[in-house]
């Protein structure tokens, strides 16, 4: 219910941005023309950010010891600043502008971080992530300010064997 409000709360700041830009300009088909110009703009930033959506660049940075959501949310944001300057309307040109603005991405990249770890958890509460290999030893009692904080890697414990044992045979052992 409350994502049909945001949605609904986005599509009228989009509609309003085109009015006051319309008015603004002095005409709809000068609004037209910017709304094409940025979502040419927006394309152009999406082909960039193709590039940084590289899976074996985002799990190198993970197993460096890095944080898996923020090497995340570092390659999606300028894919959906992009995305957001291809939708007409100048509202979400705003928003996308504030993301690929070296100074304003941070605190963004903080709310949107914070966002997705609070739908993590919600995943995880009602148990649709239980078996997911990303998840497994997370630990979402670890979260500060949005970000997932790891403890500390013991030096040449870099790699990680993960496997199941039996004993069989005993006798050895027992004496």
């Amino acid at each position: 219910m409350w994502l049909l409000l945001l949605i609904l709360l986005w599509l009228g700041l989009e509609v309003a941005s085109l009015v006051y830009a319309s008015d603004f300009l002095g005409s709809g088909w000068m609004a037209l023309w910017a709304t094409l110009v940025t979502s040419v703009i927006g394309v152009m930033v999406v082909g960039r950010a193709k590039h940084a959506l590289n899976p074996a660049q985002i799990m190198r940075s993970t197993m460096q010891g890095g944080n898996p959501i923020k090497a995340l949310m570092q390659a999606l944001v300028p894919a959906i600043a992009g995305l957001m300057m291809i939708l007409p309307g100048f509202f979400g040109d705003a928003v996308a502008l504030l993301l690929l603005f070296p100074l304003t991405r941070p605190l963004l990249m903080l709310v949107f971080g914070g966002l997705l770890m609070l739908a993590l958890r919600r995943l995880v509460a009602k148990g649709n992530l239980k078996g997911a290999m990303f998840m497994q030893g997370m630990d979402f009692s670890s979260v500060k300010d949005g970000h997932l904080h790891h403890g500390p890697r013991r030096p040449g414990r870099d790699t990680i064997v993960d496997a199941d044992y039996r004993v069989l045979d005993d006798t050895k052992h027992k004496s």
